[in-house]
């Protein structure tokens, strides 16, 4: 007895082997699973072998060479009992003697009688690479658990020594219940660090029956490892339906704080699903500084003849920022525009501090604390002959993100420079305070250190800026006060800020000797943000340094919506140190 159950089971386990069935799909066949001229279990092959000679994905394919007629490889056993057959594709390459024979798909639901003729292929244009054949099953009823495909061949010509080789066959079902991640988008495409945006994710219905109660969970992998993880959840959409067929497009709003590359993660969640390969997608985002985060500080646009031009730039944020791929570029004319990438490798420009675009080493000669690598700063050689192509008589630094977002600019003239110096050669324009915006020119004056610049370094005419304390409708505020415009760097300017609790506020901002002579317009009827700062650098109207003394800032702002205006006078003293 016992006889008997041990060969019972050896021909049970022999049947199972000849009968080998395909029940997961998509089903892909590339050859590969076996040493050549080994057949894939359940592979049928007449007039075919597998070979390891001109494979598509190495290192095996089907391979037929030959003047016989009717050659075939057939599939084993597929189960589409539950199923329906979608697509069936695979690659086929032929040598130049085999450009006539016809390539017949057919499909048998027994696994005998081949009666279904699925596709017909003849002649192909091409015998220098493999070519995609595609078979589309979504109008054929094949529903049976005992479905095989056949690639038949048949030649047109006698005496034929033509080679065809088959590679990659893939049979691919439109399952019963199958929800698919389709697409993962944002909107707007570039996201800004602070501010609100959207994240959309497509999902579709390919199965044949109406999907209830699955669910999409939205990720940020943060830490770049492409696995969503519970802590990155943003949030999930529950208890959806969706009929077959149907796409819908599901959106969440989403804040990122911080300035960097981040990778979206949308996930399906349903019980009934059988194709887990389309459950998930993922897609990169830069989420952006805002305009302003970086500015430039500092620009050496005339350096002496052994130096080189640079410019500084400054972190204004309280996140590091990565320059990797951010450009800057001149002023666009009609010869062109000369356009400087950054780095293409990471190059981080922490908080508060500074990065430095040099066009050549030489920089390091005049200020060689850059080279040190806990300076604080980062510094950027370009390595130039032409260094940055900047104008003397004026000319336009822009700053683009690697979305080509425009975070900062400004077009400078050597106007701006202190009329105390005589010769600005080697000297570079500064910002008198990083957060003042960059394209007045009355927040930009000539460097006073000896050296001509302070790249990586504070510069030597900052200026403070104190916060009025917001009483009443207007408040003004002037600080140093009294201050000394000698040139020295201590000092040398004086800095109104201004609050107004106005609609559409209008101001202007004059100083007056104390005989009420009008010496210098600082601003006169312009449109103003509820917030900002004016700059006096002790130089009247006509360019001219200022007496010591007493003078009187008379500043007006007047509201366009309630037509009310405000008037407040202020007294300012310019002082000397001697």
């Amino acid at each position: 007895m016992r006889h008997v159950s041990l060969a019972y089971i050896l021909i049970a386990v022999l049947v199972s082997f000849t009968r080998a069935q395909v029940t997961s799909f998509p089903y892909l066949e590339n050859f590969d699973g076996t040493t050549a001229p080994s057949v894939p279990a359940g592979w049928s092959l007449s007039g075919f072998t597998v070979s390891s000679s001109g494979a598509r994905s190495v290192p095996n394919c089907l391979y037929a060479v030959g003047d016989i007629d009717f050659k075939k490889a057939i599939t084993p056993y597929c189960n589409l009992s539950l199923k329906k057959a979608s697509k069936l594709t695979f690659w086929e390459k032929r040598s130049s003697t085999a450009v006539s024979y016809c390539l017949e798909v057919r499909a048998s639901t027994d696994g005998d009688n081949f009666d279904f003729l699925l596709a017909s292929f003849d002649t192909i244009n091409s015998t220098s690479s493999y070519v995609q054949r595609v078979v589309d099953l979504e109008p054929i009823d094949l529903r049976s658990a005992n479905v095989k495909f056949q690639i038949l061949i048949v030649s047109k010509k006698t005496n034929n020594t033509g080679v065809l080789r088959i590679d990659d066959f893939c049979l691919t079902v439109a399952t019963m219940y199958d929800i698919k991640i389709e697409s993962i988008s944002v909107l707007p495409p570039f996201p800004t660090r602070g501010e609100p945006f959207k994240i959309l994710t497509t999902v579709k219905n390919t199965g044949l029956e109406p999907a209830n109660n699955f669910a999409i969970r939205f990720f940020l992998d943060q830490n770049m490892n492409d696995f969503p993880e519970a802590e990155e959840e943003l949030t999930i959409l529950s208890d959806l339906s969706l009929q077959p067929n149907d796409s819908v497009t599901y959106s969440i709003d989403c804040t990122i704080e911080k300035p960097d590359k981040s990778n979206l993660i949308s996930v399906s969640e349903y019980l009934d699903d059988e194709n887990s390969f389309n459950d998930t997608i993922r897609a990169n985002i830069y989420v952006g500084c805002k305009v302003g985060d970086i500015v430039i500080n500092e620009i050496m646009y005339a350096p002496l003849s052994e130096q080189c031009e640079w410019v500084e730039l400054y972190n204004t944020s309280e996140f590091p920022v990565n320059l990797a791929s951010w450009k800057i570029h001149d002023n666009p004319t009609k010869s062109g525009v000369n356009t400087y990438t950054i780095s293409d490798n990471s190059i981080i420009i922490k908080s508060n501090s500074y990065a430095v675009i040099a066009g050549d080493s030489s920089i390091l000669n005049l200020f060689p604390y850059l080279a040190l690598i806990d300076s604080g700063m980062c510094l950027k050689i370009l390595n130039r002959s032409t260094g940055l192509s900047l104008n003397n008589d004026g000319d336009a630094v822009v700053l683009k993100d690697l979305n080509d977002k425009m975070i900062d600019s400004v077009y400078y003239f050597p106007a701006w420079h202190n009329p105390n110096f005589v010769d600005v050669t080697g000297r570079s324009l500064e910002k008198i305070n990083p957060c003042f915006v960059s394209t007045d020119g009355k927040n930009w004056s000539t460097c006073v250190e000896i050296a001509g610049g302070t790249p990586g370094k504070q510069n030597s005419v900052f200026t403070n800026v104190c916060e009025p304390e917001f009483e009443s409708g207007v408040e003004v505020l002037i600080a140093p006060n009294p201050f000394s415009p000698d040139g020295d760097g201590f000092e040398d300017f004086c800095i109104i800020s201004y609050e107004l609790q106005l609609v559409s506020p209008v101001i202007t901002a004059k100083i007056y000797d104390i005989k009420g002579r009008l010496i210098r317009t600082l601003v006169n009827s312009e449109v103003a943000s509820s917030k900002g700062n004016l700059v006096w650098d002790g130089l009247s109207d006509n360019r001219r340094s200022v007496r010591v003394g007493v003078y009187i800032l008379l500043f007006e702002a007047f509201d366009s919506f309630s037509k009310k205006n405000y008037v407040l006078k202020k007294s300012l003293v310019i002082a000397s140190r001697f």
